[in-house]
């Protein structure tokens, strides 16, 4: 999360947990959203005890490197969800081949049907990982679930 409201995030949400111990923070976020969601989960999992919590990201780009896909794994991977739009391209960046990884756990929705990859294996062979490159696109990220990014809907007025 931006550090100009870090520490009031983190303090808010230390609070809440005291005052409904058997609530579930969710955190959630689209595209760089999602990455933000990923780095302040762990945030608030190291800083706000007890807490549980879930993470659901939509068009994440990848944000870390193998050891940090482990250690987020260890501590969140269980609660964690990666939801990814058909042949959308921001999921694919930065490059594996530069050594970025993704966090479990993927789903893949690609038209009508959605399919779950949940394991270790965050480049699922049978998920998004199996798109070729040529059909990446902008497109399939602005809209999830039939619902279009703010950005496209006012390119479209």
């Amino acid at each position: 999360m931006a550090l100009a409201v870090r520490n009031q995030v983190v303090e808010k949400v230390n609070e809440l947990v005291q005052m409904y111990p058997n609530y579930t923070v969710q955190l959630t976020g689209h595209s760089l959203g999602g990455a933000m969601a990923t780095f302040s989960a762990l945030d608030i999992q190291s800083n706000v005890k007890p807490v549980k919590m879930n993470v659901v990201t939509f068009g994440s780009p990848r944000v870390g490197n193998e050891e940090f896909v482990q250690f987020w794994n260890k501590k969140l991977g269980r609660n964690s969800m990666r939801v990814v739009n058909r042949f959308d391209i921001v999921p694919h960046l930065p490059f594996s081949l530069q050594g970025y990884k993704h966090v479990a756990h993927e789903i893949w929705v690609n038209g009508k049907s959605a399919r779950v990859c949940e394991n270790d294996l965050a480049e699922h062979p049978k998920c998004s990982a199996r798109v070729l490159p040529i059909l990446w696109n902008v497109e399939d990220h602005g809209k999830y679930f039939g619902i279009t990014s703010m950005g496209d809907c006012n390119a479209r007025k």
